[in-house]
């Protein structure tokens, strides 16, 4: 039994990170055909993030960070708790992909070098501490969402698939939330010290 928990739960953080990777590479794709747009959507939106990671503030990055942080970890939080929760947390670390991808295609097609030291100082590190926590929470929903599935939908047998515990998955939810923050923390910090030099 252990061993194939220790299974599933492996097929499923693979399952994230593939899915993770896999949108990188179709935001890199999107963002390389959208980079001479200037009046498209990728473009406004790479626009306005630069500009609250460029004017020099702390809470300016920090609450962008943080705020979207905490509603993606909410959305993962509740898709725990549904039976049919698994396609969304799929999609979302598909989509989690192609918001990195496009992001840091955009700045090296735009910028250059300065765009590409601009991710290396301020938006690399703290975007590893946010994806990973992301993706490892993504993870333990998928599993907690499979798990219902199996409870309601397939009415296994008593002992087949062990109820969810709340507390666990609320425990997990803090935890995740608080690694996070402090990449959050992290993010305007940087973009506090060196965000103004690159004036973009």
């Amino acid at each position: 039994m252990r061993k194939r928990r220790s299974l599933q739960r492996n097929a499923a953080v693979r399952l994230i990170f593939a899915l993770y990777y896999l949108g990188l590479v179709l935001g890199a794709l999107y963002a390389s055909a959208q980079a001479e747009k200037e009046e498209s959507y990728l473009y406004y939106y790479v626009s306005s993030f630069l500009g609250r990671h460029t004017d020099g503030r702390f809470l300016s990055a920090f609450s962008l960070s943080f705020l979207a942080l905490l509603g993606m970890n909410l959305f993962l939080l509740l898709c725990s708790f549904a039976c049919f929760g698994m396609p969304f947390i799929l999609l979302f670390a598909l989509l989690r992909g192609v918001s990195g991808g496009m992001i840091g295609a955009f700045l090296y097609l735009e910028y250059g070098w300065k765009g590409i030291l601009f991710q290396l100082l301020i938006l690399l590190l703290p975007a590893v501490i946010q994806s990973l926590e992301l993706l490892w929470f993504a993870a333990r929903t998928l599993k907690n969402s499979a798990r219902l599935f199996q409870c309601t939908l397939l009415r296994r047998r008593a002992g087949a698939a062990a109820p969810l515990d709340p507390a666990d998955t609320l425990q997990d939810f803090v935890l995740f939330a608080t690694v996070g923050m402090a990449g959050a923390i992290l993010e305007g910090t940087l973009s506090m010290l060196f965000g103004a030099v690159f004036g973009m």
